[in-house]
């Protein structure tokens, strides 16, 4: 399969590395890292989640942006970074598996999506990741949204309020059912000192 991180096809470069990288082998990061400016937007925004997830907490805490400086800012920083730790890089212990096997890599996935979509303002993929009836909960308030017109309208207020969001990195920590929710408490946020943004979404969704 490594032969196919010479294609010339984007779409198959990531499919190729997600494989290799699923088999826990990192010879495929250097073509993630090239995807992330080459490739089209939504094929380097899938790139840049599979290195995050093979980095870890020493992954960059620039963002891809959809501007040309962005992504030229955020390539330069993964390139940075794997100078530095691709050599010792070890992705043994990475959840790096391939999303169609892991339901919970493809729930993070999305969810990082919608987080991302939403610090950026890009209501495209804010809609392809988010259906209604949708339910947000920040700090014990529930928000229920029962259409699409509330949905986007939030987006729209949010975002603007949050204009910070968009220096943020978002990851997600673990993945729950509903039932392990309702049964769940926040006793395991505690005694950390690692900012943490409490945020539940129960949505509907096709991945």
């Amino acid at each position: 399969m490594k032969n196919l991180l010479h294609d010339a096809d984007a779409t198959v470069l990531l499919r190729a590395s997600q494989g290799i990288l699923a088999g826990h082998d990192k010879a495929a990061v250097p073509t993630l890292v090239s995807l992330l400016d080459s490739a089209p937007l939504e094929l380097s925004q899938r790139a840049e989640e599979l290195l995050q997830r093979a980095a870890g907490n020493s992954a960059p805490s620039l963002m891809l942006g959809d501007s040309e400086i962005n992504r030229k800012r955020c390539v330069a920083a993964w390139n940075d970074w794997s100078k530095s730790n691709l050599e010792k890089l070890n992705v043994a212990n990475r959840d790096v598996s391939l999303p169609f096997l892991s339901i919970n890599s493809r729930a993070k996935d999305l969810a990082l999506r919608w987080f991302r979509s939403l610090a950026k303002r890009d209501l495209g993929t804010w809609k392809k990741s988010s259906d209604v009836p949708f339910t947000l909960t920040m700090g014990g308030i529930f928000l229920p949204f029962n259409n699409r017109e509330e949905l986007d309208q939030w987006f729209f207020d949010d975002s603007k309020a949050n204009a910070k969001m968009a220096e943020m990195k978002f990851a997600i920590k673990d993945v729950s059912t509903v039932d392990q929710y309702l049964r769940s408490t926040t006793a395991g946020l505690r005694g950390t000192n690692v900012p943490q943004l409490s945020v539940v979404l129960f949505h509907k969704v096709y991945l």
